[in-house]
């Protein structure tokens, strides 16, 4: 019973929420049913843990129909009139938080009751939010189509035999809902083709571009939205520069949500780029990082994602931005989610003092980790060895070596995608140090021709330095 669908969204509920919910199912306006409200009361009395053992249907019957033979059909009845009442509430709570929609839909009931004043005043109401809404996103399009719409609506019922301008605005209205919605699934859709080469029909795309071209004005969020696709589909990279100088200037009135998204799709086109030998785009990629950390875009709730920590760090590094990434450690290291901020705070200074041949403190900060993901134990280990081979311990390195490969190839619980870019290295540097000087250039070609591979920069310096 723990595990069926109603205990499962219940279990979602913040107490706030849970008080709401009794709320709710003690109208008659939503419930026809009262015995359900007993029900809901047995069942949220087990909150917060929901353990199984107190969570019999045999025990919560007795609790909500007290004095009745236990019936599982009954119970199973009841629970899916109560997972109904749920779903609404649900429902209830996503319409309460976009009021533009409910004032819509009380706009439309306004012209099918013929209430002509209520509309009038329930109209000005819409468009001066509408106008005062900081945020573009897809609710802000949605609702000036919706509202363009219903004033046509709205002529047309009163049967006046003239033209109104409200056909031209809801033409324009629908055309920029379509042209954002079209641009932006098609800049995720050639991302992730980029990225993945997944198969994807991106159709219409190019006739959108087109027609935006072709027009002597358009809205700058639309074109926004088409910079960032032709510059993720063309070869040209001044898509992408004004894309970001839009972005830059328009940022407040983009939604969270989104604002997040154009920084992913901007910081992927970078990789891209990189991954093609164009190095100036680290520090691109870096300044993307930069900003949408200070602007919190790239924040999930109120923690900054350890991945998106760690990244930054490893471009710091690559840049040799070492006091800035020394500042950024320890600036956003409370900013962590609690489970990872030992690790990546630990790991990320580490491979800092790293790069910065200060290799005793190396060993001191790995010996602090707690490995709260599988990344910091393959991480570490790597970092150990190259710390143990700066340091001349080559008798220690070797010996984290032998360990690390067979650490890899007897631990079943990591996929075979996840080993292989890890066990490459450990059997490349395996190969440098076993290596005749007169093997220097096939060793070479082997590094560089294997794929996936970690650390590839590190082991052709290591190979320079072993061979000559």
């Amino acid at each position: 019973m723990v595990d069926s669908k109603l205990v499962s969204i219940i279990r979602t509920f913040e107490e706030s929420e849970r008080k709401e919910f009794h709320d709710f199912i003690s109208s008659p306006y939503f419930n026809k049913r009262p015995y359900l409200i007993n029900l809901y009361e047995s069942i949220v009395a087990q909150a917060p843990d929901f353990r199984k053992e107190h969570f019999s249907k045999e025990y919560i019957f007795e609790l909500s129909f007290s004095g009745q033979e236990f019936d599982e059909k009954y119970l199973a009845y009841s629970m899916n009139y109560l997972l109904q009442l749920a779903e609404k509430y649900i429902a209830r709570k996503v319409y309460e938080s976009r009021p533009l929609a409910e004032e819509l839909d009380c706009l439309n009931s306004y012209i099918k009751r013929k209430l002509k004043k209520h509309y009038s005043f329930k109209k000005g109401k819409i468009e001066s939010a509408l106008q005062n809404k900081l945020k573009r996103d897809k609710s802000y399009w949605l609702s000036k189509y919706a509202l363009s719409n219903l004033e046509v609506e709205y002529f047309s019922s009163l049967k006046r035999r003239r033209s109104d301008p409200s056909f031209q605005k809801v033409m324009q209205d629908l055309d920029n809902l379509f042209f954002v919605d079209k641009l932006r699934l098609g800049s995720v859709m050639a991302s992730l083709k980029n990225i993945l080469s997944a198969e994807f029909d991106i159709e219409m795309t190019d006739e959108v571009c087109a027609f935006l071209e072709a027009k002597d004005k358009i809205d700058p969020i639309v074109d926004l939205y088409r910079n960032l696709f032709l510059s993720i589909t063309q070869d040209d990279e001044g898509y992408f520069h004004e894309m970001l100088r839009l972005l830059r200037i328009h940022q407040q009135l983009i939604d969270p949500d989104e604002l997040r998204e154009l920084y992913l799709l901007g910081i992927n086109y970078c990789a891209q780029k990189i991954r093609t030998g164009k190095k100036e785009y680290y520090t691109t990629t870096l300044n993307l990082y930069k900003e949408a950390i200070e602007n919190r875009s790239l924040f999930e709730g109120k923690y900054l994602s350890h991945w998106t920590y760690t990244n930054v760090a490893k471009l710091a590094i690559n840049l040799k931005q070492f006091d800035f990434l020394e500042a950024f450690i320890t600036d956003h290291a409370d900013d962590l989610q609690p489970n990872h901020r030992i690790d990546a705070e630990n790991l990320n200074r580490a491979e800092l003092l790293f790069h910065k041949k200060e290799f005793d403190g190396v060993f001191d900060l790995l010996n602090k980790l707690i490995f709260s993901d599988v990344y910091y134990t393959l991480a570490s280990r790597i970092l150990l060895i190259k710390a143990h081979y700066a340091k001349n311990n080559l008798d220690s390195m070797l010996s984290q070596l032998a360990a690390f490969t067979m650490y890899l190839r007897r631990n079943l619980k990591l996929s075979p995608q996840l080993k292989k870019p890890y066990l490459n290295f450990c059997l490349l540097l395996s190969v440098i140090m076993r290596s005749k000087p007169n093997k220097k250039e096939i060793v070479k070609a082997r590094i560089q021709e294997t794929n996936p591979l970690t650390d590839k920069t590190w082991l052709l310096e290591t190979l320079e330095n072993e061979l000559g």
